[in-house]
């Protein structure tokens, strides 16, 4: 839902601590009244196996919500520049 809304994109990106939030946001998708995301949280080394899943899924979706922002902002830029080539060759061979 944030990649596909604007604004919640806009508020996410404007957060901080974007891991804690996306962390609270699982927490709240799961909920306490359905099935855990994991039955036995700590794992025999004493490792927090939720807080684990969601870091690497939080990195993951980061990772891809990035490389599109980044993808995008590079066509818009290309996009403008082209624009600006052939205004400038239109008004060069129009004089």
């Amino acid at each position: 839902m944030i990649k596909s809304s604007a604004t919640l994109t806009s508020q996410f990106l404007s957060a901080t601590e974007h891991r804690s939030l996306f962390s609270g946001i699982v927490d709240r998708a799961v909920g306490r009244d359905q099935t855990p995301l994991v039955e036995e949280n700590y794992c025999f080394n004493g490792h927090d196996i939720k807080t684990m899943i969601v870091k690497r899924l939080f990195n993951c979706l980061a990772k891809n919500l990035v490389r599109e922002l980044s993808n995008s902002a590079t066509q818009q830029s290309e996009q403008t520049s082209r624009k600006r080539k052939i205004a400038k060759l239109s008004s060069a061979s129009a004089q």
